[in-house]
This record gives structure tokens, sequence and C-alpha cells, in this order.
């Protein structure tokens, strides 16, 4: 499996909108200071698979908890063939440089699917 790059847009200037028309459906989201991950069931071996960036993820490389966040999901939720082929992806939380509270760590908050 490979992971989805997503497009990198630092900020938006009058002319980057070139590619916008009117009309079009745009979501702007506030940037979570966190680490880009996602997961995906893997119908074949009814496992997770967790990836960070381009990496796909494993016990010694597992993004700071993130690989094993993903192991402890309830498979049952995720073994539906309606759910073949999706992935979701999100922004897994763990200290980087803004300060979040305590509480907020350890979390992935989804952002696309």
């Amino acid at each position: 499996m490979q992971h989805k790059k997503y497009l990198s847009i630092e900020r938006l200037k009058h002319n980057y909108t070139d590619g916008f028309q009117k009309g079009d459906f745009i979501i702007i989201q506030e940037k979570i200071d966190g680490a880009n991950a996602s997961f995906q069931f893997d119908f074949e071996t009814e496992t997770f698979t967790a990836f960070w960036r381009n990496q796909e993820l494993n016990l010694s490389n597992n993004l700071r908890g993130f690989w094993e966040y993903a192991q402890s999901l309830d498979k049952e939720r995720y073994n539906d063939l309606t759910l073949k082929d999706l992935r979701l992806f999100g922004e897994w939380l763990v200290q980087h440089t803004v300060k979040y509270p305590s509480n907020c760590y350890q979390k992935l908050y989804l952002f696309d699917i």
C-alpha cells in the first residue's frame, strides 16, 4: 500500500487562487501541529496498516505510538466491505512546537477519507 501525499499549501496568496472557480466547494481547516498519519484495514491480513508520510509503519518505526494506536482499533468496526480501499487520514497529535492541553495528545484528529 502507498501513502497518499497531500499538496503542501503554505500560504494562500492571490496568485495561487487560479485553480479555484466561483462555486467551488472548498474546506478550510485549522492546521493541527502534530504528525500526518493514516490507516487502512487490510482485508487480506485482517489487520490495520498504518502510514506516516510515505512510510509504512511497524513496531520499530511507530510514529511515537501511532502504529500501536492503529493496531488497537476495533477490527469489527472496520471489517466491512463498504470500507474496502478507504484510508482514513488525520493528524496524530504528539508534542511538537505548539503546546496543547495534555488530554489532547495521543489521539488522531481525522481530516479526510
